[in-house]
């Protein structure tokens, strides 16, 4: 059997909490699936959401007086809200009590308090939010999604070397690429930012492949995508809102015609349903901040169930990249970095 994992749920995150976290912790414990029966659970929350939960062996109940709410800035969420659900899952994650922490809450203050109470790995100037692709789009690895929209040209490789990283995890490359998302092929191409970012990142050597447009980004050979969190962010909202209206357009289009098309509509409906299903956020739950000495998952605050359900699925697999991370920087741990009192995530 595999090693127990304690996965540590933030119960007042997401916009529906506590009812939500709840409903996915209840379906979790439900699965067969055999790499989930040996994880264990640690909620925190206050007492109406503790009460929500059913007495079980492999859920852990810690008691938090309140939760992060969305509209506080991180700075005021460190100073004021050190007795939050947020606040005491990190803190429980840096001393060990659990593997993963998982929130749907304020991405802000997530970031806020993983960098008061966790390390950096060596080498990295600021964690990154990473998100994994799916097959149809190319399966690559984007970063930064939103952890950080004022970007140093020197971050571009702390997140080029942790995307190599997961990739080598999630994808069994022995040397993946790195591309820097930018407006144009040429090196010359893109703001200041970017035409600095691409002569840092030519310390890669071979693993640099250059400049990617964005109409190259489902197609390209390259394994790892990097950019800054407001640019980022803005792609991976773009990416989710083009699907859902895809989706809405097609449904519309087939149900408006002919017999023909009524026809078709019930051929394609499962069909479609299936294969869009790849592209939906809940399919993936969470997103990883890649680069502290703790893996910490961001879910989405409109997470429903099935969105948190995945999420902590994903949680055993974002520990296992979270270890080829680790081995890829050596295990090796700095100092912990105080939080810029700067507001510069966009994730929420």
């Amino acid at each position: 059997m595999q090693p127990q994992i304690s996965i540590i749920i933030d119960l007042l995150g997401s916009d529906n909490s506590p009812k939500t976290e709840a409903e996915a912790i209840k379906l979790f414990l439900k699965s067969t699936e055999p790499e989930l029966l040996n994880v264990k659970l640690i909620a925190v929350g206050n007492e109406s959401s503790l009460n929500l939960l059913p007495e079980d062996e492999r859920i852990e109940k810690v008691y938090a007086s309140k939760g992060v709410p969305m509209n506080v800035q991180p700075a005021f969420a460190l100073r004021n809200l050190k007795d939050s659900t947020m606040a005491i899952g990190i803190d429980l994650l840096s001393q060990g009590r659990g593997d993963v922490f998982l929130s749907a809450g304020n991405t802000g203050a997530v970031l806020a308090f993983s960098l008061k109470y966790l390390k950096r790995l060596e080498g990295i100037d600021r964690p990154g939010i990473m998100i994994v692709l799916p097959k149809p789009l190319g399966h690559k690895i984007i970063i930064d999604c939103g952890a950080n929209s004022d970007c140093k040209p020197d971050f571009f490789v702390g997140f080029a070397k942790l995307g190599m990283a997961a990739a080598k995890s999630l994808f069994g490359k022995e040397n993946p690429s790195v591309g820097l998302l930018n407006l144009g092929e040429e090196k010359e191409k893109g703001d200041k930012l970017r035409k600095e970012a691409y002569e840092k990142l030519e310390t890669l050597g071979e693993s640099f492949y250059g400049n990617l447009e964005p109409h190259d980004l489902f197609h390209s050979s390259v394994d790892v995508v990097v950019t800054d969190g407001f640019t980022g962010n803005i792609l991976l909202k773009t990416l989710e809102g083009s699907f859902d209206f895809l989706m809405r357009y097609l449904k519309r289009t087939l149900s408006s015609g002919n017999i023909l098309q009524s026809l078709a509509v019930l051929v394609l409906k499962p069909v479609l349903k299936n294969a869009f299903k790849e592209f939906e956020y809940q399919t993936y739950g969470a997103a990883l901040l890649a680069g502290l000495s703790h893996p910490v998952l961001i879910a989405h605050g409109r997470s429903d169930k099935n969105a948190i359900l995945n999420a902590l699925k994903y949680a055993v697999k974002a520990s296992e990249i979270q270890s080829e991370i680790k081995a890829q920087f050596g295990n090796k741990e700095e100092i912990k970095v105080q939080p810029q009192r700067k507001k510069g995530t966009l994730f929420d």
